[in-house]
């Protein structure tokens, strides 16, 4: 019986180099238990999904900012 369950489009997607990343794994485990969502626990679990791609968005935006500030900022003082 091979029947594909449709699932609905993927809350976030996943990048495999974010495990190899140390702080990765605690830091969605912070931000997953820091939310307080009420309501079904169906809600509660899209809810926090939501919420943890909001906190990783933010991580990765100050990481690139970061790298282009490093690599823009090395080469403009030559």
């Amino acid at each position: 019986m091979n029947s594909i369950i449709d699932w609905g489009p993927k809350p976030f997607r996943v990048l495999n180099c974010w495990f190899m990343e140390n702080s990765f794994k605690e830091m969605v485990e912070q931000s997953w238990n820091s939310f307080q969502v009420q309501g079904r626990a169906s809600f509660v679990f899209k809810e926090k999904l939501k919420l943890v791609k909001k906190e990783l968005k933010k991580v990765e935006q100050l990481k690139v900012c970061q790298l282009a500030t490093t690599m823009f900022g090395a080469s403009g003082k030559d």
